[in-house]
């Protein structure tokens, strides 16, 4: 059952490893999980072994101080706080100018300001 959930009402929607499951078997993986009340959950996840690419992918031309060539104007929409933060920190790392809202209102007034 996708929808199952232990949690609250308004707490999660147990879609977590549903999702998890679909992109596993969507990558030729393979899930097992063990569990046991009051004891806890193991899940193991496989996946094959990629074949190797016949050439690298290119690369993002690098600036001597580590960012990339040309900076970015990035619009960032996340709900969560905590993921949009870390999205945004390593977007700036990489030498980007990074907008952030958390829903579509935020967004669509981030684009009319910019």
């Amino acid at each position: 059952e996708p929808f199952f959930t232990t949690k609250e009402v308004g707490r999660g929607t147990g879609l977590g490893l549903s999702t998890v499951f679909g992109v596993v078997r969507q990558s030729g993986g393979e899930m097992q999980i063990q569990s046991a009340p009051g004891e806890g959950t193991a899940v193991q996840i496989s996946f094959p072994i990629a074949d190797q690419p016949e050439s690298p992918p290119p690369l993002a031309q690098a600036t001597p101080e580590g960012g990339v060539a040309e900076a970015l104007t990035v619009l960032l929409v996340e709900d969560d706080p905590d993921v949009r933060s870390t999205i945004a920190l390593l977007l700036e790392r990489e030498g980007h100018h990074v907008l952030q809202a958390s829903g579509p209102a935020q967004a669509r007034a981030q684009l009319a300001e910019h």
